[in-house]
C-alpha cells in the first residue's frame, strides 16, 4: 500500500500518483510508509498504519494478513501547513516544520517519539503530536530509524576550540563549517573529551 496504487502489488514501473497540475514540494520514504508534501502545505499519506506511523486515525483496510493500511493517498490532518520534513521509521515517524518545530506519532515503545505516552497512556499515537521536551527549540533536521528518531539542534552560535591531544600525536583540526563545528563540539562533550563534559 505504500505507492498508493491501491494495492500490495509490488511496482516496477514509476506511475504518476498526482496530476501534474500540483506541485509536490518533498517525499519521503519509508520501511512501509510514504508522505507527499505539497507546496500548498498539505501533506498525504499512504502505507502500512497498523502502528500510527502515517499519523491517520487507525485505518480499517487490512493488508499483508493481520496490519492495518492505507492503500491510497490520504490527507494527513492537523499537521501545520509548513512541513518541510517527514522521516519514518519502521513503525512511527517524525516531522518538522519551517520553524523548527517537531511533531511525531505511531509506535512509542522505545520512546521514540520524544514523550512518555500519546496522552492516554498508550504506546501508540495515531496522529501528529508535538513533542514536548522540543518545544522552544529550533530544529535543523530530523531523521528516524527502525525504533529511534534524531533531531539536530540549530546553533546560532559557531564553537571555537582546540581539537584534544592524540595518542600518538597532536591531532590538528580546521572546522570551517559552522553547523560541522557545533556538531563536533557536541559529540566531544558528550563523550568526555572536551572539559565541562556531562
Amino acid at each position: 500500500g505504500a505507492t498508493g496504487q491501491g494495492s500490495t502489488v509490488d511496482r516496477l514501473v514509476p506511475t504518476e500518483l498526482y496530476p501534474a497540475t500540483e506541485e509536490v514540494r518533498g517525499v519521503s520514504v519509508g520501511l512501509h510508509a510514504t508522505f507527499v508534501m505539497m507546496a500548498n502545505g498539505r501533506v498525504y499519506t499512504m502505507g502500512r498504519n497498523t502502528v500510527g506511523a502515517l499519523g491517520v486515525s487507525e485505518s480499517l483496510t487490512t493488508c499483508d494478513s493481520s496490519h492495518k493500511c492505507e492503500f491510497f493517498p490520504r490527507q494527513v490532518p492537523n499537521l501545520p501547513t509548513n512541513i518541510v520534513e517527514i522521516s519514518t521509521g519502521e513503525g512511527h515517524s517524525i516531522a518538522r516544520s519551517s520553524d523548527g518545530a517537531v511533531l511525531s506519532t505511531g509506535d512509542n515503545s522505545f520512546n521514540q517519539l520524544g514523550m512518555e505516552s500519546c496522552g492516554s497512556g498508550t504506546t501508540t499515537c495515531f496522529g501528529f503530536l508535538a513533542v514536548p521536551l522540543l518545544q522552544g527549540i529550533r530544529i535543523k533536521h530530523v531523521t528516524a530509524g527502525s525504533n529511534w528518531a534524531l533531531a539536530l539542534q540549530e546553533i546560532l552560535e559557531p564553537p571555537s576550540f582546540d581539537p584534544p591531544g592524540g595518542t600518538y600525536a597532536k591531532m590538528g583540526v580546521r572546522v570551517v563549517h559552522a553547523e560541522k563545528a557545533a556538531t563536533m563540539r557536541y559529540v566531544l562533550e558528550l563523550y568526555g573529551v572536551l572539559a565541562g563534559a556531562p
